[in-house]
């Protein structure tokens, strides 16, 4: 009782939380201790010290990003602080993929369908088929080429692209001033697939 209660006054206890397993901090800190030991056998330390313990609710009930169907983690610290529970932050960084690039600069809900993070496509082409498919010089579709995006694409910007030299080896990419046209040499989408050359002009 000491650790509370001095000889001098009883009723004037004091009792200093930071010294407990669960410091209070931010909004915590101005809660009266009632709400949380909301019975007289509370104060034995039984109560839980992680944020989902007292939080369940408003974990299950949060629709914007729906935390359940998104298959968020309940360790709510990791975006939520004890100082604003609605002003969540959260760094893509240490996700399996990192923002790079334009990346960095798109709304969430343009990669996360209806706020649906669980199971978003980490690669190039599962959300850069448009791109793709309406690219005209060279026609990717046609002539074949593989949808690995960034072998020539950078997330900086989808152009100007850049055709790896090991792509290229027999002419250098500005043979003939084709200035990486491919076109200029490969006016087909099959001699683009195949690697032939409009040989007549070479």
């Amino acid at each position: 009782m000491a650790q509370c209660h001095s000889t001098t006054n009883w009723t004037t206890s004091t009792f200093n939380h930071n010294n407990t397993s669960f410091p209070l901090t931010g909004f915590h800190s101005t809660m009266t201790c009632a709400q949380c030991h909301t019975t007289p056998t509370s104060y034995n330390g039984s109560l839980p010290n992680t944020c989902d313990g007292c939080h369940h609710a408003l974990y299950i009930s949060t629709t914007n990003p729906n935390h359940v169907a998104s298959g968020f983690p309940v360790t709510c610290a990791t975006c939520h602080s004890t100082t604003d529970w609605t002003s969540a932050t959260f760094n893509h960084n240490n996700t399996p993929f990192p923002l790079t690039g334009a990346h960095t600069a798109v709304a969430c809900a343009l990669c996360h369908i209806n706020n649906v993070f669980a199971g978003t496509p980490t690669d190039c082409y599962a959300c850069h088929k448009a791109d793709f498919t309406g690219t005209t010089n060279p026609n990717h579709t046609t002539a074949g080429w593989p949808t690995t995006c960034v072998t020539c694409h950078t997330t900086t910007a989808w152009l100007p692209a850049t055709l790896p030299t090991s792509y290229h080896t027999f002419f250098p990419l500005n043979h003939g001033n084709a200035n990486g046209v491919c076109a200029t040499c490969h006016p087909n989408p099959r001699q683009q697939q195949l690697g032939q050359l409009q040989t007549s002009e070479h």
